[in-house]
């Protein structure tokens, strides 16, 4: 599905290694067709870090169909209130939100996922993307129905 696709560390890259040792925090990034994760979660085999693959690999659907219309619209336009980040971002949340889902015992959203995206969307985590969190957690709630539903047997 994605060809030419790759998974690098950050520490490999000295731009990358510039920008942790200034304190920039990122579980990853994807630019142009390769993903940028710490060494740790790439060696880990933990829901989070198969979370984070799929949640990539929404950005490398999104790379693949829009080019450098996503690099623009996700990264040239300040990323701040009101930007397609948010628009861009929503739909790789959601298969975030499926992971958690897909891998919970009772295949519910766990309590802790839907708080946690929403936060990331109203703070400086992504430099307050989406600033109504009634909002975004109305919308991660009617998607999780959504998922569950169709993970019922």
């Amino acid at each position: 599905e994605f060809p030419g696709f790759t998974v690098k560390a950050f520490e490999d890259s000295w731009v990358f290694r510039c920008m942790l040792f200034l304190g920039w925090n990122m579980a990853a990034l994807t630019w142009f067709k390769t993903v940028y994760m710490s060494k740790t979660s790439i060696a880990s085999a933990t829901d989070g870090a198969y979370a984070t693959l799929r949640h990539e690999a929404v950005h490398l659907a999104q790379w693949n169909r829009w080019g450098v219309l996503f690099l623009f619209a996700y990264t040239i336009c300040l990323p701040a209130v009101f930007t397609l980040r948010a628009k861009l971002e929503y739909p790789a949340y959601v298969e975030t939100m499926r992971v958690y889902t897909e891998n919970a015992p009772d295949h519910k959203t766990p309590a802790w996922v839907i708080p946690w995206i929403a936060d990331l969307f109203c703070s400086s985590s992504y430099l307050w993307m989406y600033p109504f969190r009634a909002t975004i957690t109305r919308w991660l709630t009617e998607d999780s129905a959504v998922i569950e539903a169709n993970l019922a047997p």
